[in-house]
């Protein structure tokens, strides 16, 4: 007998039913896909992992500026969550400038030349095609050495903070008045899904700090900031014809909305005179903010921006207050030292904002809704 018949069985039973699977078209259909095991990468351009490692690798960039107590008291007389007392007066010098309003210092200095095609100023700008940009997201960080906040005896409600004295304040905290240092530094940069992530990261220390007395690590700094820009390419499609920048008619009701229940709400209307006041304190000439026909015909934009740094800082402003009350269950105020943020979808101008706050557990939970949606996110820490 010969081997192949001592065999045959085997090849008819095994090799045979193999061949006739795999090729049929219905059985080669339903194998599983290598695709979930071994994903595509996308490839960063080389002009674009060029100016990556070029912008990554730069030096520290020390700068300084002064809390001049006019953009700080400009800034807490145009914020919506500042209209419910009276003239708020100048500052006076030596207050402890509240968290987060340090956004209308280190401005940005750019010649009128060098601005791109909307606005915005270049400096951190990847190449072309990713001209179009977002600001996406970031975070707040504050020692928690910083003077505690007083306890108010006020239902949930917002309360603008109260100055602290000079004297009563530890070194590492911002004040009107004074000289401060920031370093900034591009930490990463991401290319995901035709998208580039700029993060940016600017740490400030009381007074004027020498490079060779920088610990970025260590103690001494008063708030660290991470600021997260989207930059994406150009769309080429059709836009509809641009909606009138102040629509005459009420927005559809917005949908039942399935959140925590809060234990706070605040409602404002972001305006022109608002965007226009808060663009001119942060020197921010990007036209989505108050350039209407740009933004909906160029950008495919609804309307006229709100800024994302403006959004976050309203949310900040609420969870300070909401920390001052004490946290869930408890009497005793809290103090904010970690604060992040997400903008999920555009807000634009003349469209009412729900913005709320809600406890999970330690942390609280925020987010700015218009027209039913989610705008941003954030949550907040405290100690």
């Amino acid at each position: 007998m010969s081997i192949f018949n001592l065999l045959h069985p085997f090849f008819t039973l095994t090799f045979v039913p193999m061949l006739q699977r795999s090729m049929n078209p219905l059985y080669r259909s339903q194998r599983p896909s290598t695709r979930t095991l071994f994903p595509r990468r996308i490839h960063t351009p080389p002009s674009l992992q060029q100016w990556i490692d070029h912008i990554t690798a730069r030096s520290p960039q020390r700068s300084h500026d002064i809390l001049d107590p006019d953009r700080a008291s400009q800034l807490q007389r145009a914020l919506p969550t500042r209209q419910g007392g009276g003239y708020i007066d100048d500052l006076p010098g030596g207050a402890v400038l509240p968290p987060a309003h340090h956004l209308v210092y280190f401005r940005p200095r750019p010649m009128l030349r060098d601005l791109g095609e909307d606005g915005s100023a270049t400096e951190l700008n990847p190449p072309a095609p990713f001209l179009r940009r977002m600001w996406a997201g970031g975070e707040f960080q504050w020692p928690s050495l910083s003077p505690p906040a007083t306890l108010s005896s006020s239902p949930p409600s917002f309360s603008p903070p109260s100055s602290f004295s000079s004297s009563s304040s530890p070194a590492n905290v911002l004040k009107v008045g004074e000289l401060v240092t920031q370093v900034l530094t591009i930490p990463k940069v991401e290319y995901k899904k035709g998208k580039v992530f700029v993060h940016q990261e600017r740490v400030l220390y009381p007074g004027s700090v020498r490079s060779d007395e920088l610990t970025l690590g260590g103690n001494g700094w008063a708030v660290k900031e991470t600021r997260i820009h989207v930059f994406q390419t150009a769309e080429e499609r059709p836009t509809d014809k641009p909606s009138s920048p102040s629509p005459t008619s009420s927005p559809p009701a917005p949908p039942s909305i399935s959140t925590p229940d809060p234990i706070y709400t605040h409602t404002y209307t972001p305006t022109t005179p608002l965007l226009f006041l808060f663009s001119a304190l942060t020197h921010n000439p990007h036209k989505i903010h108050y350039d209407h026909p740009f933004s909906v015909s160029h950008q495919h934009q609804k309307g006229t921006l709100v800024h994302g740094p403006l959004s976050a800082l309203i949310l900040v402003e609420i969870a300070d207050s909401v920390a001052r009350q004490g946290t869930e269950g408890g009497d005793k105020a809290k103090r904010m030292v970690g604060f992040e943020y997400r903008a999920t979808g555009a807000m634009v101008v003349d469209r009412e904002v729900v913005t709320s706050a809600w406890w999970e557990g330690e942390v609280l939970a925020l987010e700015s809704r218009q027209g039913g949606k989610v705008g941003m996110k954030a949550r907040a820490r405290f100690v």
